[in-house]
């Protein structure tokens, strides 16, 4: 990859504008987005505007697929989206089958990041009905994307099979540093799991091929998430040298999105340390970059960890703000299986209409108890007002158990 990036670099130098030209930026961009993500999507840009007055319009639309892919990367996902929109409607007016398929994958992925799940998942459905016998590592990409979606509403196991499918596709194309995607994206599964072990394993196994193959951004996940399984097993020094690791890394490489993860796993290794003080300031500077992102997963960790510690120092009326948050990010969650789950049983999947029924009405009664949780004074010595934190938690812990229940049903039919 180093020679083929030397020779591109070359060939630019002299190079004329033209629609070689601009293919070459395109090819650049995405051979240099692994290390130097700016890099690339200042080339990608250059490719469309120059393809744009060369009224060359593959070339623009390769040069806003790649920006997109860019933007999802520097965690601006709105511009992601934009630019995979734009990029489709050029593929589809001239009916470029490859194009349309890679894009909508893309578009996917900016939908997932954006936490919009249902429409997420209809665009990997439409790529997938697209792919054919030779697109096997589209096909890898797509089912690991699913995966990422069954993970962040909860479904592990059925994560994992999304997972375990694609790295078994990918490994059948060498694909390294793809596999090193999946491997990663096993390991958090067997660590939520409670599965140390294997999740160490998958983790470790990821990491080694990212250094193998260069791709010095992703090392940043591989140490975030080696040191979550560090704390989760109580191995705190371990926890702290690799969240510094991926700290470090994803400054340099500007990676926003794992960043704030790593700075609210700096902040909850502070506080089970007894460390409150400091532990609250890591979640003060994260807090204004979850909310900029919009990433409700950070969100929900952000304050569910405010909460608890501040009601463990006695701050009852700041506690109770961040409990109130927490339930409705919860809440919004909630509403997104819903709607993964409608779109499943359109397709003629997923669980029975009868569950669906039940999941909803219980999801209606939670909705009626936050409301009545909001608007509740924080709970000092009263006890009805703790009373109404205590109904909105039970209601969450049944919906919990039912989705559970709805999960194995699943995974037992199928």
């Amino acid at each position: 990859m180093a020679s083929r990036i030397e020779e591109i670099r070359e060939l630019l130098k002299t190079a004329e504008a033209s629609q070689e030209t601009a293919d070459l930026m395109v090819e650049l961009a995405a051979l240099l987005r692994s290390n130097d993500v700016s890099q690339a999507l200042a080339l990608a840009g250059k490719a469309a505007k120059m393809s744009g007055e060369l009224g060359y319009r593959p070339g623009v639309a390769a040069g806003l697929r790649t920006m997109g892919v860019c933007y999802e990367q520097l965690s601006d996902y709105t511009r992601a989206l934009q630019c995979g929109q734009d990029a489709l409607a050029i593929s589809e007016e001239l009916g470029d089958a490859e194009g349309i398929k890679r894009v909508l994958n893309s578009i996917g992925l900016a939908l997932f990041r954006l936490d919009r799940y249902g429409q997420a998942l209809e665009y990997y459905q439409r790529t997938m009905g697209r792919l054919g016998p030779d697109d096997k590592q589209l096909s890898a990409f797509v089912t690991n994307n699913i995966g990422l979606i069954y993970r962040s509403l909860g479904d592990e196991r059925r994560a994992l099979d999304s997972f375990q499918k694609s790295l078994a596709m990918l490994g059948e194309l060498n694909d390294l540093k793809n596999q090193a995607n999946a491997l990663s994206n096993m390991g958090t599964c067997y660590r939520r799991l409670g599965e140390y072990p294997r999740a160490i394993e998958c983790l470790e196994q990821s990491l080694v091929l990212r250094q193998q193959t260069g791709d010095r951004y992703a090392t940043t996940h591989s140490w975030n998430n080696l040191g979550t399984v560090y704390f989760e097993t109580e191995d705190y020094p371990r926890a702290h040298q690799s969240w510094m690791k991926a700290l470090d890394l994803s400054v340099q490489y500007n990676d926003v999105a794992t960043k704030v993860f790593i700075m609210i796993n700096l902040g909850r290794l502070m506080i089970k340390s007894g460390q409150a003080e400091p532990g609250i300031e890591w979640l003060d500077q994260a807090l204004p970059l979850a909310e900029q992102l919009g990433d409700r997963q950070a969100l929900l960790v952000l304050h569910e960890n405010y909460a608890t510690t501040l009601a463990d120092r006695g701050d009852h009326a700041k506690a109770w703000e961040h409990y109130v948050h927490y339930y409705r990010t919860e809440l919004d969650l909630l509403e997104d299986v819903v709607t993964v789950y409608r779109q499943e049983q359109a397709s003629g999947s997923g669980i029975s209409r009868t569950r669906l029924d039940r999941l909803i009405g219980r999801i209606d009664d939670l909705k009626a108890s936050l409301v009545k949780l909001a608007a509740s004074p924080a709970p000092g010595a009263a006890t009805a007002d703790r009373a109404a934190l205590q109904d909105v938690g039970q209601k969450l812990d049944t919906i919990r158990g039912q989705l559970d229940q709805d999960r194995t049903g699943l995974r037992s039919e199928g």
